[in-house]
């Protein structure tokens, strides 16, 4: 067939509707007449729509440039089901997330997306390792009450129901009660302590736990008294809770605290429907109970799911408007009671969402009640509040992390779901920034009235822990959009700051008071600023010096540690700790490559012109003999257990080749 010099194709090809192809007869390639023109237009077009999204958002920054200079081709629509609408995606059942790549993440993701947390050249997922208590098993197979979603789905749902367990003795259930109240309660207060407390035996002691109807200890334990379903699970769910934080802490009773825990909270979950249509205010605090055990876990899991099941029941009964515009006849104590109840569900649905990359629950201007009273329990009572206040409160930690909840709000609608202009983004990061410190100052104030005992203390590293998180997260190069050299270094000075604040806070916490948070909400935390760390130090290389050098060492090894106790508690089989030790080694080799560039140089424009060759060798075998003695002290047994894991943690085994 002859072809014409029609450049959009031959008049014989358009008369009987055929592509029109041409054959060039020196590659033998064969291309569609036109489609030069074709992509002429379409690259014209592709400018146009990249012009209006830079005089929108701004122009991208280099790590986003670099994530996406391999070119990848788009994939082919679904042909199937609703006019191609619906595609599949695989879904982690463990890490509540959808899988998705480093490049894919668009704007709409921040540095911490469920379980991966951006470490700069790459991610790193917290939750890659397989805990047994969380295995799923099939569905009709033998009961099993353990912390795997289809075990909880199956107590929720009715499908195996486990028998209340054995309460301990008098004197342990009130330890644990007193325990649960002093420690965990601080920061969440769902419950409300004593106004007074009289210990005199404990046949006759009587400690009011709840609020209402004051579910009795002493009773629950006396002959002839029988409880509800209700109160019985509430003292339960305490038991479970505080068992769980005896577990985490203590390695000898860990095992056997741990499943009890995990056997109370199923029991408390087989009357999940009995506190749903309940709806009373001790019914609602039994619910908030299991969503504070459902936060503990190891992975993520169903948190999400359940606190914003829990959310919506509590936004229904109108926990979330002022009492006095529901014409609530109650007493005061109730009312106090329906704030601390409600804020402690809503920070930790916003906690998990935040860092799941979920759409936040509410906006603020949906919320007409006001935050808790900060006073002690025995200043408030069922008849009023009393008028003149000390100026103390018994659960400071757990007003200012309803405090943190509008700025976590503001900080994904502002910065992590949308990107904004420069202009913008600096507006926001000054207010933001600004409204953060401001808390953190706050606590300071309103805290110097308490006596400086343990218990403030451990409060007061973790309030500091989550405004460093806070902070990291704020200034973090992921969600910069300005290309400024001058905003991109002061973010880095303000992320390693934080970064600093969280290591200090979590060697405290550790080695003081053991009180670090070992979930996988506040180690994504820990490996966020373990990885910015790591970015800084390879950043500024050229700046370092001796006594430099020395201080990113110890603070390297000293993330070693924080990591090392994580994997521990949260049965990752050091897979977190080799990754971070296999990480400083390439970095110390760096550094050390760029401190002998300077020593060489010594005479004519470094330094260090005090520094001899010998100086350096013997830097050098100092170095090499420490990383020997580090991995001949691991067993061989550890080096076998550790060798399977290695490669889920980490998606690049070389992330700085030299």
């Amino acid at each position: 067939m002859r072809c014409d010099a029609n450049a959009s194709g031959c008049s014989a090809c358009q008369q009987k509707n055929l592509r029109c192809v041409t054959t060039d007869r020196i590659t033998g390639r064969a291309t569609e007449r036109g489609q030069a023109d074709r992509l002429e237009v379409e690259l014209m077009a592709l400018k146009r729509h990249l012009a209006v999204y830079v005089n929108k958002y701004g122009h991208l920054d280099d790590a986003e440039l670099a994530a996406s200079s391999a070119y990848q081709d788009l994939p082919a629509a679904p042909t199937s089901g609703y006019g191609g609408l619906q595609h599949k995606q695989p879904f982690d059942q463990q890490n509540n997330s959808l899988a998705s790549s480093r490049g894919s993440g668009g704007p709409c993701r921040g540095p911490i997306h469920g379980t991966l947390v951006d470490i700069g050249e790459d991610e790193i997922d917290v939750a890659a390792f397989n805990w047994p208590d969380m295995a799923d098993s099939d569905f009709g197979s033998a009961p099993i009450y353990n912390q795997s979603m289809s075990s909880f789905v199956r107590t929720l749902s009715g499908h195996q129901r486990p028998e209340k367990p054995a309460l301990p003795s008098r004197e342990e259930a009130f330890t644990s009660v007193l325990g649960f109240l002093g420690t965990v309660n601080t920061y969440v207060p769902v419950l409300h302590g004593p106004t007074t407390l009289e210990l005199v035996k404990f046949n006759i002691c009587i400690y009011h736990v709840m609020v209402l109807i004051k579910v009795q200890l002493g009773k629950i334990y006396d002959h002839g008294y029988v409880p509800s379903r209700v109160q019985m699970a509430i003292i339960i769910l305490i038991l479970a809770n505080y068992n769980f934080q005896v577990a985490v802490r203590n390695p000898a009773v860990a095992r056997e605290k741990m499943k009890d825990s995990h056997y109370m909270f199923h029991y408390g979950l087989s009357v999940m429907c009995e506190l749903w249509l309940d709806g009373s205010l001790e019914a609602m605090q039994g619910m908030a109970l299991l969503l504070l055990h459902a936060r503990c876990l190891p992975k993520p899991a169903y948190t999400w799911h359940f606190s914003t099941h829990v959310l919506n029941r509590f936004i229904d009964a109108g926990y979330h408007r002022p009492p006095s515009e529901l014409g609530l006849q109650e007493s005061p104590l109730a009312l106090e009671m329906r704030k601390r109840v409600f804020w402690a569900v809503l920070g930790i649905n916003v906690e998990t969402a935040s860092k799941l990359g979920r759409p936040m629950p509410m906006r603020m201007d949906d919320i007409g009640v006001e935050l808790p009273i900060a006073l002690e329990d025995f200043e408030i009572s069922e008849n009023a509040i009393a008028k003149s206040r000390t100026g103390r409160c018994t659960f400071w930690a757990g007003i200012y992390a309803s405090k943190l909840v509008p700025l976590l709000i503001e900080l994904y609608n502002d910065f992590i779901s949308v990107r904004r202009p420069a202009s913008d983004y600096l507006k926001n990061l000054e207010a933001l920034n600004a409204k953060v410190v401001d808390l953190r100052r706050n606590w300071t104030k309103d805290t110097s009235v308490e006596p400086q005992d343990p218990s403030i203390k451990a409060a007061t590293h973790h309030i500091d822990s989550w405004t460093a998180e806070f902070q990291l997260i704020l200034h973090h190069p992921r969600l910069c959009t300005t290309t400024s050299p001058e905003v991109m270094e002061k973010n880095l000075d303000q992320c390693h700051e934080a970064a600093d604040r969280l290591l200090k806070n979590s060697t405290a916490l550790f080695n003081i008071y053991k009180g670090v948070d070992f979930t996988w909400h506040s180690t994504v935390g820990y490996v966020l600023a373990f990885g910015v760390t790591l970015q800084i130090h390879r950043r500024r290389k050229d700046q370092l010096t001796r006594e430099r050098f020395s201080a990113m060492k110890k603070e390297l090894y000293d993330w070693l540690t924080i990591m090392g106790v994580a994997d521990r508690v949260l049965r990752e089989c050091l897979a977190f700790h080799n990754w971070c030790e296999a990480t400083p080694i390439l970095t110390g080799t760096r550094h050390r490559r760029t401190l002998l560039s300077h020593f060489q140089a010594a005479g004519r424009k470094s330094p260090y012109r005090s520094a001899s060759r010998l100086e350096c060798q013997l830097f050098y075998a100092e170095w090499l003999s420490e990383r020997t003695r580090r991995r001949t002290k691991r067993t061989s047994a550890d080096r076998e257990s550790n060798s399977g894991s290695s490669s889920q943690v980490c998606t690049n085994e070389r992330l700085w080749p030299n």
